[in-house]
């Protein structure tokens, strides 16, 4: 077997040197995003590559889209080889064909050939704009180095379009790029760059922008962008060309994959049947192939090995019977359209099938089938173009070298990726693909013991993902053998250097969903007075994103009326963000570094006091590593257990918790602490080191509250608590808790509003049937659901423990008695409302959690995550659901959620938040509440007992009264339950504390 050289590594890194300005030039061929510089308003402008761009129909041509601030579509740039005289006709005639009465315009063109230069007025300029109907806008060309540059622009961007020339030329150098600043919306981000500026009324031009803008996001891995993208393109579709089954079907299906790589499943299989039924329709056998195939690619999402293969199979013989049947030859084709002719795009579909059914080949144990899969994939995919086939190409490579790798073929594993990168490169350079390649060559590389290529590889993989306009981390188990790396060469050097490296390394792993939610309100806190026109924009980034899923989801057939109204409500959304988005930036040009930048270690330790640590932990696939911060220092380790190891414990602890009939699992609970903490747990214990421990956790180790895990074998001593030892609080990313912590303590006037004792369906007044008839006519839901809501809430027995809560609690911190709200005063209303809501410090609800995964027979009627409020006159709804706390306006240092499993990882369903979907822990209630104000929120992981929550929240709040901070409170109540003789984890052990406590 030929093995590549180590120096061939290191070509694929470094490329090869040439001379100035033709290096610089081929340097920026192999990327995808240009920094450009400032436009006339001084916005910093990027250019990025895309795809499918007719005048860029020439294998090494390349188009790009010219974006300012936040505002993509403001230009187009084109780069042309020598021979492209025909091509750049085409572009002055596509030029002309939109403006036929330009006039010559000068400009600087130093270094450079100029060929063209044309300004485009309109009959009443302003402000940058033409009289509407048409934009000002100029056109340039210039050739250097034997290459055409062209490209036009909006007027207000024009510097940048001219500096855009002298950069692809390589007669400027591309200017390093800033900090981010001012509010980044990534949902006007992915639209603006789908649409350019304001559509023109959803005509041909808008529709093909926009769908090849979405087919670009998906294929770069920027699924949120690309499903909102999808969504519009549907609707577009479907007004253009109402009776096209195919091309909705096409569009469907991508959105339905889509939605199911970001896990939504429940959501996916809905698309999924719609795009079924419109593929069907059609009689394209072709369109049935393909949502066949992409339903299989969905059951491998989800692990259902045995109908991926069976829908696989299926999804291949349609391709088979299609093609037989002359079925590519007939098919239409639109080369203006920019998707691929019929031919390739089954091609595409084949590999698709193949890469898949060669990864459960894996899963299956049959190596052999799973080699041969991955060849004819490889072999296929090598038969399309550069365009179509390198990103087909790079994924192939990602899994077959993992399967090498693991069956001990590292050599191989390792030509497969190199040979993958440099067949990528060729059409894209520095996306999230070639980040994951990088990746696995680093973690074959490490697996050869050849650490110092790995680590260049890492440091180049790790910066791209960095530089990424969606989802810029990487996922843990992908980073992990780079942290393990690090960890290692630190604790051999100690050097402050490894500490930066590592530390940087742990904040370029995702974060959660609840993290960058929290991360924005603490922005939103810091501003203090001034805080509320971020609050708004907020509010209307929220609002559009809800009122564009509302729009997407809407029926073919709805009525004219329905559509009109909410097409009305996304323009009005869109206009509303732009204006606020405005005053944002130039109130507060620093809210993107808050907000999106990674915290540096120095400012990590700054924020902590000297009786606290930090704790986080990245668990992969085989192992994880951890690192604790004070201070003081840093210090790293390494933990065995993998992802699946860990979820199995936590689940045996929760699972036997939650059981009444079991028995506490205290091997799994001595277990886990024994491999995440018993590598440092004498420098955790050690006499005079911090008892306050703030941890990071993602996963399943997010659910559980830690405190119930056993520091020593359950034989030697059953109750030794972490709990006792340490006092606890779980943060979702330290960008959020130093943020946090930066904002400073509530300014609220009242010490505390509390809400509980809800009047339940049997001792109301209203009538049951009127009062569910309410529910759905509130909520917009079918008829049907009157019964199933009625059902549900019938068995929603009072809690008379809330009442006794409440009145402990209110004798404790002597709070008011309009304060206090219950029964009758405790509704939806009461709660978006009052007055004490808005300006409390501390806030606390005692009552049912209710949670739509607990009702089989009714969950399509409840909402996903909700607290139960009072069937009380007046009420039209008794769900204090996730995406109504969002319209509650905190101020609070802490918001109490004693109800059942309220830590629970329920989704906000974007449709009715605005808010993109979550699914990891604390991702439902908890999220809401730290968007609508929180700094720290007590949730619950399981169902409360009610006697035993009384005397704990009596317990926690006379503490928290005199002046100890929430962690220790909770821990010394919790400590007093368990020498009560309330030992049992279910009596004592349910809350824990998420957030930015003070310091101590």
């Amino acid at each position: 077997m030929r093995v590549l050289s180590s120096r061939l590594v290191a070509a694929l890194l470094v490329g090869v040197a040439m001379s100035s300005g033709a290096a610089d030039a081929q340097a920026l061929s192999q990327k995808t995003v240009i920094v450009i510089g400032p436009d006339a308003a001084g916005r910093p402008c990027q250019a990025r590559r895309v795809y499918g761009d007719p005048l860029a129909s020439g294998r090494h041509d390349r188009a790009y889209d010219l974006s300012c601030g936040r505002t993509a579509g403001l230009g187009r740039v084109y780069v042309f080889p020598a021979d492209a005289g025909g091509r750049l006709e085409a572009w002055r005639l596509e030029t002309k064909r939109t403006c036929d009465d330009g006039r010559p315009q000068d400009w600087s063109g130093a270094g450079l050939e100029r060929l063209e230069g044309l300004f485009c007025g309109g009959d009443a300029p302003r402000l940058g704009q033409s009289a509407p109907g048409r934009t000002a806008r100029i056109s340039l060309a210039a050739r250097a180095n034997g290459a055409v540059i062209a490209g036009d622009a909006a007027l207000a961007a024009a510097p940048a379009l001219e500096r855009s020339l002298k950069i692809f030329a390589g007669v400027e150098a591309e200017p390093k790029a800033g900090a981010p600043a001012g509010p980044r919306s990534a949902l006007l981000d992915s639209l603006e760059a789908a649409l350019g500026q304001e559509l023109a009324g959803g005509g041909f031009a808008d529709f093909v922008t926009l769908r090849k803008a979405a087919f670009e996001n998906n294929s770069l891995w920027m699924f949120s962008a690309a499903e909102l993208q999808f969504a519009d393109a549907i609707r577009m579709h479907a007004s253009l060309w109402p009776d096209d089954f195919s091309g909705r079907a096409d569009l469907q299906s991508e959105r339905a994959l889509n939605l199911s790589n970001q896990r939504r499943f429940a959501e996916a299989e809905r698309a999924f049947d719609e795009a079924r039924v419109s593929a069907d329709v059609s009689r394209d056998g072709f369109m049935i192939a393909k949502v066949r195939g992409y339903q299989a690619l969905a059951s491998l999402n989800e692990g259902r090995l045995e109908d991926m293969m069976g829908q696989s199979e299926a999804a291949l013989d349609r391709l088979a019977e299609w093609s037989a049947s002359a079925g590519e030859a007939s098919a239409s084709y639109d080369q203006t359209s920019g998707l691929l002719p019929p031919g390739q795009r089954a091609a595409v579909l084949t590999v698709q099938l193949l890469r898949a059914r060669a990864l459960t080949f894996v899963r299956m144990g049959e190596g052999q089938k799973a080699r041969a899969a991955f060849q004819t994939a490889e072999a296929v995919a090598k038969s399309l173009d550069d365009r179509a086939g390198g990103w087909l190409l790079a994924g192939v490579a990602q899994d077959a070298a993992a399967f090498e790798a693991s069956s001990g073929r590292t050599d191989e594993a390792r030509s497969i990726l190199v040979r993958a990168l440099e067949t990528y490169r060729k059409t894209a350079a520095r996306t999230r693909i070639e980040a994951n390649l990088l990746m696995d060559l680093g973690g074959v590389l490490d697996g050869l013991g050849r650490r110092a290529e790995a680590f260049q590889v890492f440091d180049q993989a790790f910066e791209i993902y960095r530089e990424q306009p969606e989802n810029r981390g990487v996922g843990v188990s992908r980073g992990q053998p780079y942290l393990a790396g690090l960890a290692d060469a630190y604790a051999s050097s100690g050097s402050q250097s490894d500490a930066e490296r590592l530390f940087s390394a742990f904040e370029t792993i995702t974060s959660p969903a609840v993290a960058q939610t929290a991360a924005a309100t603490a922005a939103r806190l810091m501003a203090g007075d001034e805080g509320d026109v971020i609050r708004q924009w907020q509010d209307g980034d929220r609002l559009l994103r809800r009122a564009l899923t509302r729009l997407s989801s809407l029926p073919v057939d709805a009525p004219a009326s329905v559509r009109e109204a909410a097409e009305a409500s996304v323009e009005k959304g869109r206009s509303d963000v732009l204006r606020l988005q405005a005053e944002v930036d130039r109130k507060f040009p620093n809210y993107g570094v808050v907000t999106l930048q990674p915290v540096e270690l120095k400012d990590l330790q700054k924020a902590l006091g000297p009786g606290e640590r930090t704790i986080r932990f990245a668990i992969g696939a085989r192992g994880g590593v951890g690192l604790i911060v004070d201070r003081d220092g840093v210090f790293a380790f390494r933990t065995k257990l993998g992802e699946s190891e860990v979820t199995e414990l936590v689940n045996r602890v929760k699972g036997t918790v939650r059981d009444p009939d079991a028995e506490f699992d205290s091997a799994a609970a001595h277990e886990l602490f024994v491999d995440l903490f018993g590598p440092v747990r004498d420098r955790l214990f050690a006499e005079g080191a911090p008892r306050r421990l703030i941890i990071e956790a993602s996963g399943a180790l997010a659910s559980l509250p830690l405190g119930v895990l056993l520091t020593q074998a359950p034989e030697a001593d059953p109750e030794s608590w972490f709990a006792k030892q340490s006092s606890l609080v779980s943060v979702a990313s330290m960008r959020a808790f130093v943020s946090t912590r930066s904002a400073g303590p509530s300014r609220g006037t009242r010490a505390f509003a509390g809400f509980g004792d809800f009047v339940p369906l049997s001792a109301s007044p209203l009538d049951a049937a009127k009062l569910a008839s309410s529910i759905v006519q509130a909520r917009k839901l079918p008829p049907s659901c009157v019964g199933r809501i009625q059902s549900a809430l019938e068995r929603l027995p009072q809690l008379a423990g809330t009442a006794l809560e409440l009145e402990a609690v209110k004798t404790a911190t002597n709070a008011r008695e309009e304060d206090v709200y219950l029964r009758e005063r405790f509704t939806d209303g009461a709660v978006l409302s009052s007055e004490g809501v808005r300006s409390a410090r501390v806030v606390m609800f005692s009552t049912h959690g209710v949670f739509a995964a607990d009702f089989p027979e009714e969950r399509e009627c409840l909402p996903e995550a909700s607290l139960l409020t009072s069937a009380a006159e007046g009420s039209d709804t008794v769900f204090l659901d996730s995406a109504r706390v969002l319209d509650l306006k905190l101020d609070a240092d802490l918001v109490v959620l004693s109800a059942c499993d309220t830590g629970n990882p329920e989704p906000i369903a974007p449709g009715e938040s605005g808010l993109p979907s979550g699914g990891d822990a604390l991702s439902g209630l908890a999220r809401s509440f730290f968007y609508a104000g929180a700094r720290s929120v007590l949730v619950s992981h399981w169902v409360l007992p009610d006697e035993d929550t009384v005397a704990l929240m009596k317990g926690f709040f006379e503490r928290l009264t005199r002046g100890e901070a929430a962690p220790e409170a909770l821990q010394a109540a919790q400590l007093a339950q368990i020498e009560a003789g309330a030992g049992d984890p279910l009596q004592w052990a349910a809350f824990s504390i998420v957030g930015a406590p003070p310091a101590i």
